[in-house]
């Protein structure tokens, strides 16, 4: 339950965000609200890093913990979308609009996330866990994601749901591009495999963690009817909100870069880089052709993989 919870509260967040944002594309009383709102939440987190990192340092074991520099890095990525001159740099290479109040919270709400995710798990280190999922759980999540992608990109509030439906990319798809698609799916197993097969040569003990962390997320899937709800699951939310929502304003790298260290059960590994990679895959799939084709690719494939991981059969 509480997990749900959390769930409804990200969407609701996301519903309040995304109307603020793009009402105040054109209200400056709004937008210079956002910015101040936002500025505030990263000049807090940047003093309870500092604050931290100073007690930590001058503290017994004299050295930053991880901790302080985590809140400082979050904080960094919260407040240097708000700076014109940093959004004009990036928009050299991602495409989006350097003067939407929409974009620019985007931006900071992905690099905090990004860093505080990745920062996470290098803290965590060794003892990243993972907790089981059920059914419910996964079309909770999956819920949740689906519907922060369609508020996200101004679902009822700048457009209907044919427009937000092609601005996602989920459009039609010709029967040679279904093809493609299954076709795909041989290349991310082969991406998937080198990663393992790399992380198991240089770094062992981290493949039997990350095995057996698959093991206890799919503990309660253990059926082909399990393996596909994941797929199904996984497949269409996670496509929807990165190489839907996301991709088309912040480019194929930089949603990459998230979307490998949302996965962090797995750890920084050779496995990570094969993920970043897989979804660099992905969304050259969406650009070539559209999202609907991504979700078959990533459907299959994760169908594909948890039968054989459930089988004993190998598979990331």
């Amino acid at each position: 339950m509480s997990t749900v919870i959390a769930f409804v509260f990200l969407v609701i967040l996301t519903v309040v965000i995304s109307i603020w944002a793009h009402r105040a594309q054109d209200h400056p009383p709004l937008r210079l609200a956002l910015y101040i709102v936002t500025a505030t939440i990263g000049a807090v987190t940047l003093l309870i890093g500092v604050t931290s990192a100073v007690v930590s340092f001058t503290g017994s074991r004299g050295e930053i913990s991880l901790t302080s520099a985590l809140l400082v890095g979050v904080a960094a990525a919260i407040g240097l979308p708000l700076l014109r001159p940093v959004r004009l740099v990036l928009a050299r290479v991602m495409p989006f609009d350097p003067n939407s109040p929409a974009d620019m919270i985007g931006l900071s709400v992905l690099l905090a996330t990004a860093v505080f995710v990745g920062g996470s798990s290098l803290r965590a280190g060794a003892d990243i866990t993972t907790t089981s999922v059920d059914v419910f759980g996964l079309v909770s999540q999956a819920a949740a994601l689906i519907l922060m992608a369609f508020f996200g990109v101004g679902f009822l509030i700048q457009r209907d749901f044919r427009s937000t439906a092609r601005r996602l990319g989920l459009t039609a798809l010709q029967p040679k591009h279904v093809w493609i698609a299954l076709a795909v799916v041989i290349a991310v197993f082969a991406v998937t495999i080198l990663g393992s097969l790399l992380t198991l040569a240089f770094q062992p003990g981290l493949e039997k963690q990350i095995n057996d962390n698959l093991g206890t997320m799919t503990r309660n899937l253990s059926s082909f009817s399990g393996a596909l709800m994941l797929g199904i699951s996984a497949g269409f939310s996670e496509e929807i909100l990165f190489r839907g929502a996301i991709q088309p304003r912040y480019g194929i790298v930089f949603t990459s870069v998230v979307f490998a260290l949302l996965h962090v059960q797995y750890g920084f590994s050779f496995t990570i880089i094969s993920i970043f990679m897989v979804s660099v895959i992905l969304g050259f799939l969406r650009k070539r052709i559209n999202t609907s084709a991504s979700i078959i690719t990533h459907v299959v494939y994760d169908v594909l993989a948890v039968l054989l991981s459930l089988s004993g059969g190998g598979g990331p």
